[in-house]
C-alpha cells in the first residue's frame, strides 16, 4: 500500500506504522491518520506532520538531528495486528525473563545444580 493510492479524505482513519530513531535505537508504534491534506499528514498523539513520502516534514536541525529518522509506513489490519502480538509476546518474554533472573539471584546451590541439569541434558 501507498500514500499515494487513496485520496486524502479515504487516508483518514488507515493505521500507519509509526518509525523513530536513530543509528543505536529504534522505536516503532501504531497510530491513526487523523488528517490529511495534499501536502500533508498527521497522526494521533503527535504534532509532527509527514509529507506522502512518510518522512516528516520538519526535521531536526543541527547536530542533535544528525543520524535521526522520523517515517511512517501505511499498514492493513492483519499487519498491525500481527505486530501488536509480536510486541505483547516480547514485552511478556521480558518480564518472564526478569523474574526468572530475580528468582535465580537468591537461589540455593541446590537449587542451581537442579536448573543446570534440566537447561543442559
Amino acid at each position: 500500500m501507498n500514500f499515494n493510492d487513496f485520496t486524502p479524505a479515504d487516508l483518514v482513519g488507515k493505521l500507519v506504522l509509526v518509525k523513530i530513531g536513530s543509528l543505536s535505537n529504534n522505536n516503532s508504534r501504531i497510530a491513526k491518520i487523523t488528517k490529511a491534506t495534499k501536502t500533508k499528514i498527521e497522526i494521533e498523539g503527535t504534532e509532527d506532520s509527514y509529507n506522502y513520502n512518510g518522512y516528516k516534514r520538519k526535521s531536526n536541525v543541527g547536530r542533535a538531528g544528525w543520524g535521526s529518522t522520523n517515517t511512517i509506513d501505511l499498514i492493513s489490519e492483519e499487519k498491525a495486528n500481527e505486530l501488536r502480538a509480536v510486541w505483547k509476546q516480547n514485552r511478556e518474554r521480558k518480564e518472564m525473563q526478569e523474574s526468572i533472573l530475580t528468582e535465580l539471584k537468591n537461589a540455593t546451590h541446590e537449587q542451581l545444580t537442579k536448573i543446570t541439569k534440566i537447561l543442559n541434558p
